[in-house]
C-alpha cells in the first residue's frame, strides 16, 4: 500500500513554551545538567519583582497554562539568566545558536572564564588533554553541581 503524503513529509514539531521551560529545569537548555526546583525559581522571581508561584510553574511546566504575560516570561527569563527571547527562538534558527546560547549563560562564572581564557592558549595537545582531565573529573562523586536547591549564579 502507498504511503500518504503526509506520511513522507517531515514531521514539524516545535517545541512549546513548556519544553523550553522544562529544559531551563533541568539544565538541558546551557548544558549544565543542574537542575532547578519550582520553590527556587519561584523564590527568584519573587525577589526580581514578578511572584510566580509553585503551582503556576507547574501549570507552565506541563502545559495546563501556555501564554504567560510578558512580565512573567521577563521574570522566568532573569530567574534562570537567559533572555526572554529563548522562549520563543523559531524553530529552524541556525544550529549553533543554542551552543552560543549555552556558551554565554557558561561564561557568566568567574571559573569558567578563567578556565576558557587560559585554555585559548594551550596547544591542541594539551587543550585535548584538558579536555580529557575534566572529563574524568565529572565522573568523580560531587564534581558536578546536582543539587536542586541552587539557582545558577547564587
Amino acid at each position: 500500500m502507498a504511503k500518504q503524503a503526509s506520511e513522507d513529509a517531515p514531521k514539524s514539531n516545535p517545541e512549546s513554551f513548556a519544553d523550553r521551560l522544562n529544559k531551563l529545569f533541568t539544565g538541558e537548555a546551557d548544558g549544565s545538567g543542574r537542575r532547578y526546583t519550582a520553590e527556587a525559581i519561584s523564590e527568584r522571581c519573587a525577589q526580581i519583582g514578578t511572584p510566580i508561584s509553585v503551582a503556576y510553574l507547574y501549570h507552565l511546566r506541563r502545559g495546563a497554562r501556555n501564554n504567560p504575560g510578558r512580565d512573567k516570561v521577563v521574570a522566568l527569563a532573569k530567574a534562570f539568566g537567559v533572555s526572554p527571547s529563548y522562549f520563543f527562538q523559531q524553530e529552524g534558527s541556525s544550529p549553533g545558536e543554542e551552543e552560543d546560547h549555552a556558551v554565554r549563560i557558561a561564561m557568566r562564572h568567574a571559573g569558567v572564564r578563567s578556565i576558557a581564557l587560559r585554555a585559548a592558549e594551550l596547544s591542541p595537545d594539551f587543550l585535548a588533554a584538558l579536555d580529557a582531565i575534566l572529563r574524568n573529573l565529572e565522573t568523580l562523586p560531587g564534581a558536578v553541581l546536582t543539587t536542586t536547591s541552587s539557582v545558577h549564579g547564587t
